[in-house]
């Protein structure tokens, strides 16, 4: 698996746990994990 994979797959994974835990706004949920590490 390539970086780029990995690192889609990271922002997936953030968002469907903020998704699970009644976090709305999808822009908020995929832009944070791509600024902070």
């Amino acid at each position: 698996m390539d970086a780029a994979a990995l690192k889609v797959e990271k922002v997936y994974r953030s968002y469907r746990t903020r998704r699970q835990l009644g976090v709305t706004g999808p822009d908020v949920s995929l832009l944070t994990p791509l600024s902070s590490p």
